[in-house]
């Protein structure tokens, strides 16, 4: 199961979150928070692991390899991911078409990290989510906060959540998002198909830092706004981040250290 007790150690969170900004700095890539949140909550015992939309970084590079070797890791995505020498079992599959290929109760964790926005038919997504979960598996599930402050002030300022017109990113995400959710709004919805919530993970932007480096003091200043607000409710993070399972269970809220 997902090790929540890791995202209250600061230690680690700060020695994940080095390693994450020095990745990013000698590449010159950018590496979204939810890698860094998930390597931390991926549990140390053995477990059968399904990655919708794959994270290629966080298996690659940030876990460390003994842990990695635990799992039974599975991607699914309509194309390859993966090199062949990171072992990786890849499923070539569309998200959008019922039945994936896997039985029933096949996995202890199925990760969808930033996928449901994506996805047209997202029915089809969280049944199949709800049929391959183990009776007692977890289901982690990030996706962009609509709700967030960001958005707030581009709506109060008249602007399209994405500019088809702007930077690349915005223009990969007017193309790209299909549904835009918020958490008052998803988590009825994961209910609908027996996925019920048990964790919600409150973190402001930490190693996410892409629009404060390019926008400088300006950029570092709504930086601190958007984690401020998030200080004050998980509402108005950036981001969602929710553990849901088919156990019935209580929604308690896990602000990452």
């Amino acid at each position: 199961m997902f090790d929540i007790s890791n995202l209250r150690s600061r230690r680690l969170t700060r020695a994940v979150q080095s390693k994450v900004l020095s990745y990013m700095k000698e590449h010159d890539v950018f590496i979204p928070d939810r890698n860094w949140i998930l390597s931390l909550l991926l549990p140390d015992e053995a477990g059968s692991i399904l990655d919708i939309g794959p994270n290629v970084y966080l298996f690659r590079e940030l876990l460390d390899r003994p842990k990695r070797a635990k799992y039974s890791y599975c991607a699914m995505d309509v194309e390859k991911r993966f090199e062949k020498s990171d072992n990786v079992n890849e499923v070539m599959h569309d998200a959008n078409v019922a039945p994936y290929p896997f039985p029933d109760g096949s996995f202890d964790l199925i990760i969808a990290s930033d996928v449901i926005e994506h996805i047209r038919d997202t029915d089809t997504f969280l049944s199949e989510v709800a049929r391959l979960l183990k009776p007692e598996g977890q289901f982690f599930l990030s996706t962009p906060n609509y709700a967030s402050l960001f958005c707030i002030a581009k709506a109060l300022r008249g602007l399209m959540f994405h500019d088809p017109l702007g930077r690349e990113v915005d223009r990969y995400c007017y193309r790209e998002h299909v549904h835009f959710f918020t958490h008052k709004g998803l988590y009825p919805y994961l209910e609908h198909f027996g996925l019920h919530a048990s964790y919600t993970i409150a973190s402001g932007l930490k190693t996410d830092i892409d629009f404060a480096r390019r926008n400088g003091a300006w950029g570092k200043l709504l930086t601190l706004g958007f984690n401020a607000a998030s200080r004050m409710s998980y509402r108005l993070s950036p981001e969602i981040f929710v553990i849901a399972g088919k156990l019935p269970a209580r929604n308690r809220i896990v602000r990452a250290a």
